[in-house]
């Protein structure tokens, strides 16, 4: 199931990083579990914020040219904890 969920966080940076920088929109998206097709038991949450290379979150990305995305996939386990995969890029306005 962890290899399943990188997999499928793997997609959706593709999926964000074939946009332009403009294009590739701040905030926070979650697809809950069912929503993802052919895998039901996923949720996938993707943050994209802009990126101060000195540390933190820079509230301006024009400024510092850089988009941190991340994306964290969690999964229903049997054992009732929480599992998660998680796959963080950054990209930049070039």
């Amino acid at each position: 199931m962890a290899t399943v969920a990188g997999q499928l966080a793997g997609e959706k940076i593709e999926e964000e990083i074939s946009k332009s920088y403009e294009e590739i929109s701040l905030g926070e998206t979650i697809e809950n579990y069912g929503t993802i097709s052919g895998f039901p038991s996923y949720k996938r949450m993707t943050e994209i914020t802009c990126h101060d290379p000195n540390g933190g979150i820079s509230p301006n990305c024009p400024e510092t040219g850089i988009k941190k995305i991340k994306v964290t996939v969690f999964w229903r386990s049997p054992i009732r904890i929480s599992p998660k995969a998680e796959i963080v890029t950054f990209i930049t306005n070039k």
